[in-house]
């Protein structure tokens, strides 16, 4: 795709992070927007089980068991998945994050990496959109990004907590990769799973 299309990744922190978020935003909205008939869904993951991949087991898994902290995410979310909000089915991305858009002259220019792609809940989306722009040091840019969300789709992101949670499960299965092994960016991640269990 990037041989085809104009455009670079900005993984590194960008000149305006609320102009930015509020771009990204608007991009999931128009994703979340693209009709879906029974036919497509029939082709396409189930996001809400995708993204809670680690409930398909009745034990803990040992990587959440060995992350602190993890093993109670995993009951909190097992406990509350039976009882998520019913939400709208739209096309979810599933790893809707700054490493899979792609921008030129400012504006995106393409969203990369659809072998994921799925139906369900939008807030899957959003939930993980917004621990990576934490992750990045940009709290106020994942709050006008949830923000712009809404305003966009008109709708109010129910169960970000529960999603956000289920996105925060990912670092844990390889911290190292992920640098949650750095004290700084670990106390972040910690903040940021604690915001969310406040929000389920």
């Amino acid at each position: 795709m990037t041989r085809y299309v104009p455009g670079a990744l900005v993984l590194s922190t960008p000149s305006d992070p609320l102009d930015w978020a509020r771009k990204l935003a608007v991009m999931l909205a128009r994703i979340h927007r693209i009709p879906l008939d029974t036919n497509a869904c029939t082709d396409l993951l189930d996001a809400n089980l995708e993204a809670t991949w680690f409930l398909k087991a009745d034990s803990i898994p040992v990587f959440m068991q060995a992350y602190p902290g993890g093993a109670a995410v995993w009951r909190k979310l097992r406990e509350r998945f039976p009882l998520l909000r019913p939400a709208p089915r739209v096309l979810v991305h599933i790893d809707y994050w700054s490493g899979n858009i792609l921008w030129h002259a400012g504006e995106i220019s393409a969203v990369l990496d659809w072998e994921e792609a799925a139906w369900g809940d939008p807030v899957i989306d959003v939930a993980y959109a917004r621990q990576n722009m934490v992750l990045m040091g940009l709290p106020a840019a994942a709050d006008e990004f949830l923000h712009q969300y809404e305003a966009e789709t008109g709708r109010v992101a129910n169960n970000l907590g529960f999603w956000e949670l289920a996105a925060a499960v990912r670092p844990m299965v390889d911290p190292l990769e992920w640098g949650m092994l750095d004290p700084p960016h670990k106390k972040v991640f910690r903040h940021f799973i604690e915001a969310a269990r406040r929000r389920v």
